[in-house]
């Protein structure tokens, strides 16, 4: 599960070196890549003295479960002084929800100028979103290899794999599943509900996840078509 990313090329940046009086106004830039919630981030090389830079560069963002955070692209001309600091250039924030498809997209992005009077240039990406649901979270034994198929229905078997949390939410959650039956007979309703033990996310991330499964009794009766979880 990862985002593929090729850099290809910028145009229409703005000068910023423009010291020097016996050359044209230019730049030297670089583009760095990050998302969200993600430990990885990526550095092109340095196009020198140039406004149209082609970088051809190829980069993977690996552990890449969710599109739902943008791919922030940022252009800055590089400073090689000890004490100077790059300049930017503008950026963009690539929605990544479209490549849900797993197609390649090959676009060009308007930049966002850090100045209202500075050229808004752009940069040509191709992205492509590489995603296999099986390896996102590994699923325990008794839900790939069941021994119990034929049996007959008496239990509903739950695993509270992961979620995706509010980033105001809580670093500590648990997952309480209830099983609603609206026509099987009364019951304990503690016999329809089990929660996870707490678990804390990593540092950094927005996603919470449990090892606890459990059993569910289903009264003896058939799962009907209106009974919710």
């Amino acid at each position: 599960n990862k985002l593929l990313c090729y850099v290809i090329r910028a145009r229409g940046l703005p000068a910023l070196d423009t010291d020097d009086p016996l050359e044209l106004p230019s730049s030297d830039p670089t583009v760095s890549l990050t998302i969200p919630h993600n430990a990885e981030s990526f550095e092109s090389k340095t196009v020198w003295k140039t406004l149209t830079p082609t970088f051809n560069e190829y980069v993977e963002f690996y552990h890449l479960e969710d599109l739902g955070f943008p791919l922030t692209v940022s252009l800055a001309d590089k400073d090689v002084g000890a004490d100077d600091d790059d300049d930017p250039m503008g950026r963009v924030d690539v929605d990544l929800r479209g490549l849900a498809d797993r197609r390649t997209r090959r676009q060009w992005y308007r930049l966002r100028p850090p100045e209202p009077k500075m050229p808004a240039g752009k940069v040509e990406l191709a992205l492509r979103w590489v995603h296999d649901p099986k390896l996102v979270e590994p699923l325990p034994w008794e839900l790939l290899d069941p021994k119990d198929v034929e049996l007959p229905f008496n239990a509903l078997r739950v695993y509270p794999m992961r979620c995706r949390s509010a980033s105001t939410a809580p670093p500590t959650l648990e997952a309480v599943v209830s099983l609603v039956r609206p026509r099987a007979p009364d019951s304990s309703v503690d016999a329809h509900e089990r929660a996870t033990a707490p678990e804390t996310r990593p540092a950094g991330t927005r996603f919470t996840s449990w090892k606890d499964h459990f059993l569910l009794p289903l009264d003896d009766a058939e799962p009907e078509a209106d009974d919710g979880l």
